[in-house]
């Protein structure tokens, strides 16, 4: 209670220094503030009266060389009722509409202009003398008469005779007037005064000073800023505006006043609820390190394997199931990597890093667990990246659990929905096959009563039986694959039979067995084989009523060559019948036939003997079973 009491009337000292220094800051960034503002403003306006002065001294400088000749003459006539006089003034008015009155005069400032209305006083003549001993610049000023204040703009110009004269404006100060009135501000105001006379109001936002109350400052005004205008008597000055400053402190207090209160206000119930908070405090630290406890039963005794481990796969944590699954002594002095076989710790690696990396919150991934921890097992691994807290390093949550039995028993009911699969499959060859049999039965049938037929009906048993022979080999293969030695040999057996031929078949030993058809090209591939061999039949030499055909079925490093070679009759030898055997219906059935990447067809002939090659590249048209096997199986 009294610790409570204590630190409560620390909070109330500290409090009111705190509010103070923020008062005292606060009045001082307001006054800074306000400075800052009034000195940019006296910079803006002296820039914009700079400006406008210019725009003027240009103005006229222009007009006045526009009109010399005019400004000439009326000199040298000095008749200011002439009709020059009255037209030069109207277009000088419409110049510069602020004109007060005009003259010409010599350097000397002893010839000028009628001036009826003596708008032209001693002090402007003073002025004209000073601008030309000052090699025409002038230092503008404010001229008081008793019919209007105003400021003088001159600039020399040549008249006949090469006679320098003046070209002498007045100006009533309403531009000035405007500019000072755009920078109004509610804190301070703005005014120009005369350098040559300290404290001479000259203009304010109001007008020219014979418009005010006051010709000079009061010694009580306050001038916060000054800026000169250059190329004038004039320099403007800033004043802040009466009790500126006074009322904002008196604000500032008030302000500071009202929250103390606030605070009085407010710190006795939070006394009460501080001192509540100290025993609910206490409270929620037991019952904190009870769900801790809870947690880390729960943790320890879950049936899934949990593991805690650091970035570089250190393991920090290890649940109970951890330590019997992997043994608790090898556990901690291995990471958990190495609880893995290779290819599963390279992945974890990999994707832990990767976890790290892009900030993953969750991952799944399949692991092998290595042989010496215990017989080779299945574990889904669940990953999960602990939130971020400050100074603790970063940990990942890894929950495994054994599936070995599991995937045992999919990958039993895989197989044997495969061999299902492949059981169909077979049947399905088989009676195609069966079908295709009973087409070239009819086909034989039909071109013995048709002999005119028999050709063409031949060509087309021949195909089809080439066909009917691969879906046979489907049909008895306990693999759903081809091998292409043994459709090669089925169609050999086949035209043996029906053309009466001898065929010599050749087979590379490392093709025996190992390379396997795609199944899409099963079908065009025996077709093409077929018909290849049956025109190497047709065109070749005939030895005692039957032709002898080779076929050599080669292997290279990754494609299958099958070649073959008959010789061609005399009669056939001539290049224009080669050209012959190399074109026509049948090849154009091949070649429309053939897959189209792949497999390419060529036809060479050296002396009598004629060769014909079919290449088949891995991997679109064949596989390589050694390599592949599974690829075309499934």
């Amino acid at each position: 209670w009294l610790g409570v009491a204590g630190v409560s009337a620390a909070r109330l000292v500290a409090v009111v220094l705190i509010l103070g220094v923020l008062s005292v800051t606060r009045f001082l960034i307001f006054r800074d503030d306000v400075n800052n503002l009034m000195h940019v403003s006296a910079v803006s306006v002296s820039r914009e009266v700079e400006a406008t002065l210019a725009e003027l001294q240009r103005d006229v400088a222009i007009f006045a060389a526009e009109h010399s000749e005019l400004l000439t003459r009326i000199y040298q006539e000095k008749d200011i009722e002439s009709r020059d006089y009255i037209n030069l003034r109207n277009s000088l008015e419409k110049r510069v509409p602020n004109m007060f009155t005009f003259t010409i005069t010599n350097e000397e400032a002893t010839r000028v202009l009628d001036d009826f209305n003596f708008n032209v006083g001693e002090v402007c003549k003073i002025d004209i003398q000073n601008f030309v001993l000052n090699t025409y610049r002038q230092d503008i000023r404010i001229h008081p008469l008793p019919n209007g204040y105003h400021f003088d703009v001159m600039v020399p110009f040549v008249g006949n005779n090469n006679e320098v004269l003046v070209f002498f404006v007045s100006f009533i100060p309403r531009e000035i007037t405007r500019i000072l009135e755009s920078y109004a501000n509610q804190n301070y105001e703005m005014i120009i005064s005369s350098t040559l006379h300290p404290g001479l109001i000259e203009v304010t936002e109001h007008g020219s000073r014979d418009r005010l109350d006051k010709f000079y400052l009061a010694a009580d005004d306050m001038v916060s800023s000054t800026v000169p205008v250059a190329g004038t008597s004039w320099e403007v000055s800033v004043l802040p505006k009466t009790g500126l400053y006074t009322n904002y402190i008196r604000t500032v207090i008030i302000d500071a006043a009202l929250l103390f209160a606030l605070f009085l206000l407010v710190s006795t119930p939070m006394f009460m609820i501080m001192r509540n908070q100290f025993r609910k405090r206490q409270q929620a630290l037991v019952a904190l390190k009870d769900s801790e406890n809870r947690f880390f039963d729960l943790y320890e005794s879950a049936p899934d394997i949990y593991l805690t481990i650091t970035e570089a796969g250190d393991i920090v944590l290890a649940n109970l199931a951890a330590r019997e699954y992997f043994t608790e002594a090898r556990l901690y002095a291995s990471t958990l990597f190495a609880l893995f076989d290779n290819k599963s710790a390279n992945a974890l690696k990999h994707l832990c890093a990767d976890m790290y990396r892009s900030d993953l919150p969750e991952a799944q991934i399949e692991l092998v667990r290595d042989g010496a921890f215990g017989p080779p097992s299945i574990l889904q691994a669940r990953l999960r990246l602990t939130a971020v807290v400050p100074g603790e390093t970063r940990t990942l949550l890894v929950v495994c659990r054994d599936v070995t039995l599991q995937k045992t028993e999919s990958r039993r009911k895989l197989e044997y929905a495969r061999s299902q699969r492949d059981s169909l499959v077979r049947e399905v060859h088989h009676r195609i096959k069966n079908n295709l049999q009973n087409v070239v039965s009819l086909l034989t049938s039909y071109s013995r009563k048709n002999p005119d037929l028999q050709p063409i009906l031949q060509d087309a048993s021949t195909k089809i039986r080439s066909i009917a022979e691969a879906y046979g080999l489907q049909s008895r293969s306990t693999k759903s694959i081809i091998y292409i030695s043994e459709l090669v040999s089925a169609i050999i057996e086949n035209e043996r039979k029906l053309f009466l031929s001898q065929i010599n078949l050749t087979i590379d030993e490392a093709l025996m067995g190992d390379a396997v058809l795609a199944e899409r090209e099963i079908t065009p591939i025996a077709v093409i084989i077929s018909e290849l061999i049956t025109n190497a039949i047709k065109h070749g030499e005939k030895s005692l009523g039957a032709s002898v055909i080779y076929v050599n079925l080669v292997c290279e490093d990754d494609s299958v060559r099958i070649e073959i070679i008959n010789t061609l009759p005399r009669e056939k030898l001539d290049d224009r019948d080669f050209n012959k055997l190399t074109s026509g219906q049948g090849l154009d059935l091949i070649k429309s036939l053939l897959p189209p990447k792949g497999a390419t067809l060529t036809h060479t002939k050296k002396d009598s003997q004629m060769r014909v090659t079919l290449k088949l590249q891995a991997p679109h048209v064949i596989e390589f079973e050694s390599d592949t096997r599974s690829t075309l199986a499934v």
